[in-house]
């Protein structure tokens, strides 16, 4: 089966909220529980750093009381092609909750909860730490099958007390060929965007 056929399917389960998110083979989400939110309304936004349109989706999981707020974004080619993707949740706490571990045992964390279907279970490969304009992010690049990924997590505070408030968990993938180089892992994280904070 072609990567271009196959069904991308990933579930990440933190704390006590269940964040679903399908792809067909065409790589267009499919219906949810969770409705689809307009582009204006995410804070979450990224630009492909080599100029590839990608379109964009957003949803909301969970309800305004709840102590973690979570947008998830998906971008996929505009054009007819699988590759290239990626995904990202922006996880913000509620005021006086913070997240206590910025380190690279988060991204390990959150791949191995990741299921993408018929691609099987993701192979770990090497770890890096790279920067953005947020500080830093924690990589770590990964196999399915013929394509190549990398996962990244990062954590950083908007309060004045200092604490980490938010947390942005992904991953990219860019289809068969080389694992994805430290330059290049480099620009995709770079160019992450989230509404309200000011890049360097």
């Amino acid at each position: 089966m072609s990567a271009t056929t196959r069904r991308l399917c990933s579930t990440l389960v933190f704390a006590t909220l269940t964040l679903a998110g399908c792809q067909s083979s065409n790589l267009q989400p499919a219906p949810q529980a969770h409705p689809l939110i307009p582009v204006e309304r995410s804070p979450l936004s990224f630009v492909h750093p080599d100029g590839v349109p990608l379109k964009a989706r957003f949803r909301r999981p969970g309800t305004p009381g709840d102590r973690l707020q979570t947008i998830t974004g998906f971008w996929r080619p505009s054009a007819p092609a699988s590759y290239p993707v990626i995904q990202m949740t922006l996880q913000s706490a509620a005021p006086g909750k913070y997240f206590t571990d910025g380190s690279g045992n988060v991204v390990d964390s959150y791949l191995a909860k990741v299921r993408f279907g018929d691609l099987g279970k993701a192979v770990p490969g090497e770890k890096s730490t790279h920067q953005n304009a947020f500080g830093p992010v924690n990589v770590q690049r990964f196999k399915l099958k013929d394509v190549n990924c990398f996962a990244f997590a990062q954590i950083w505070t908007t309060t004045v007390s200092r604490q980490p408030n938010d947390r942005l968990l992904g991953y990219y993938c860019h289809g068969t060929g080389l694992p994805p180089a430290d330059g290049f892992i480099d620009k995709i994280v770079q160019s992450i965007g989230v509404a309200g904070l000011v890049r360097s």
